[in-house]
């Protein structure tokens, strides 16, 4: 093969190379070429609920005990609560019936009610006396009333009255006996033979004195 003809194969050889990596640079571009990202359309929030309109009308027409029921009654506003609950008027034909059927003093008794828990028939002590007329547990239990039944007004007085009734006979009829015994328990008074020096007891005999006065005093 002479010179000329060397010269022409090595010429095509060489075009055929840059033929091919040709179309491969051509064939790469197209498949880096970045692809156009489908849109993604996001659902729309469905719209907040409207808030609810409260008709004033018929909220304030809502029965009382509903409204404590939703509305607790504070800590602080107990005690007026109770008194409101528990008003003498309310109880005062029921401790008369009480009182009389031990030949007691209707006042008597509503004093020593006004004195004790002020009118409330749920009324606890630090001692645990229950009710209207503070009844311990093993006072009622003593004249025939169980604990759970001395929150009841006529249960509580029909054990109170009968422990009173109870004490003016043991006492001769000493009225400042019969209430330092009904404070402090018969025992502390046989003990000091007379009103023992307990300031609470002291103080609570004066109080149911005073209480009882002004009650006859209104009545006459």
């Amino acid at each position: 093969m002479d010179v000329s003809t060397r010269f022409a194969v090595a010429l095509s050889a060489i075009m055929l190379c840059l033929l091919l990596f040709s179309a491969g640079w051509i064939v790469a571009a197209g498949t880096a070429a970045p692809r156009p990202q489908s849109r993604v359309v996001a659902a729309a929030a469905p719209p907040a609920p409207a808030p609810a309109v409260v008709d004033e009308a018929v909220a304030s027409a809502r029965p009382l005990d509903e409204w404590l029921a939703l509305q607790p009654v504070p800590m602080a506003d107990w005690p007026a609560f109770q008194r409101a609950a528990g008003a003498p008027a309310s109880y005062r034909p029921m401790i008369r019936d009480a009182a009389l059927r031990r030949s007691l003093s209707p006042e008597l008794v509503e004093a020593i009610a006004r004195v004790e828990s002020d009118f409330n028939p749920h009324e606890v002590s630090e001692k645990g006396a229950l009710g209207l007329l503070q009844v311990m547990p093993a006072t009622g239990r003593r004249f025939g009333v169980d604990r759970e039944r001395l929150f009841d007004p006529e249960a509580n007085l029909a054990a109170g009255t009968a422990y009173l009734a109870w004490l003016l006979e043991y006492y001769r009829g000493d009225l400042d006996l019969v209430l330092a015994a009904y404070n402090a328990g018969e025992g502390a008074v046989d003990k000091y033979r007379g009103i023992p020096p307990y300031p609470e007891t002291q103080v609570y005999v004066k109080r149911v004195r005073a209480a009882l006065r002004e009650l006859e005093t209104r009545l006459n």
